[in-house]
């Protein structure tokens, strides 16, 4: 085979592998959300992992959203970043309101102790949803609502 070949092949399958790990770098419509409604908004926690194509391995990855009643992305900053314990984000959203999300773990297919906070509500994890979405291996989220 010629390097152009493989090295084309290479570049798609990674690419391919990448697509669950950043959800909404590239799409206004946050993946895995069942559409909360009028007058809610949703935050939505992921852990992705993938396998790398050439020479095996896998990763993981960690983010979080903010989306209306529609599951559009309403976030403008903020980041889901590993702190001791766990991982928190602060995220503004296109209202110029904030939305606190917590994650006590955050792995390989496991999101354990999410808390978002808005305004005076906490909403924790046991009052969320949970699901995968994507090929194997999945990405694993928990979509919490909250009235917004």
């Amino acid at each position: 085979m010629l390097f152009g070949q493989i090295s084309s092949r290479s570049i798609v399958a990674t690419l391919l592998a990448l697509s669950p790990l950043l959800p909404t770098a590239f799409a206004d419509t946050l993946p895995g959300c069942q559409n909360p409604g009028a007058h809610t908004c949703t935050a939505i926690v992921y852990a992705g992992t993938f396998a790398f194509p050439v020479g095996g391995g896998t990763s993981s990855s960690s983010s979080a959203a903010i989306g209306d009643g529609g599951c559009n992305k309403i976030d403008t900053s903020g980041s889901l970043d590993p702190q001791s314990p766990g991982f928190k984000g602060e995220f503004q959203t296109v209202y110029g309101t904030t939305v606190e999300v917590t994650a006590s773990f955050v792995g390989t297919g496991d999101i354990e102790g999410v808390q978002v906070k808005y305004g005076d509500q906490t909403i924790n994890q046991d009052q969320c949803r949970s699901g995968d979405y994507g090929f194997d291996p999945a990405t694993s989220y928990v979509q919490c609502n909250f009235a917004c």
